[in-house]
């Protein structure tokens, strides 16, 4: 982003000047020193918002998604998967004696 900044603020200082030479020279109107100031420093301004503005979007593109960590997730990542193995292992649990729980309730 500096390097875009610094680019052009060298390309608006040499543009403003050569215009207001310019317009010098065909028109003789001279433009003033503070004018062409505001104008270098304007541009230049305006090139910092865009250039990080730019930044920020190219950041926030190249950030990941958290599908899959959140549940608060929306779009094709919340379909249930049915879970096959639940239904085998049901099957082949023993069920527990309920003998066991009433002695464990006397001790």
């Amino acid at each position: 982003m500096q390097k875009a900044i610094w680019i052009t603020f060298g390309l608006s200082l040499v543009l403003v000047n050569v215009v207001a030479e310019l317009v010098f020279y065909f028109s003789g109107q001279e433009i003033v020193m503070i004018f062409r100031v505001v104008l270098i420093l304007g541009i230049t301004m305006i090139t910092a918002i865009f250039a990080g503005a730019f930044m920020l979007v190219g950041t926030m593109e190249g950030e990941k998604p958290l599908s899959g960590h959140v549940s608060d997730t929306l779009g094709s990542d919340r379909k249930i998967k049915p879970d096959l193995n639940s239904q085998a292992d049901s099957i082949n649990t023993p069920v527990a004696n309920p003998q066991d729980n009433i002695d464990q309730g006397k001790s």
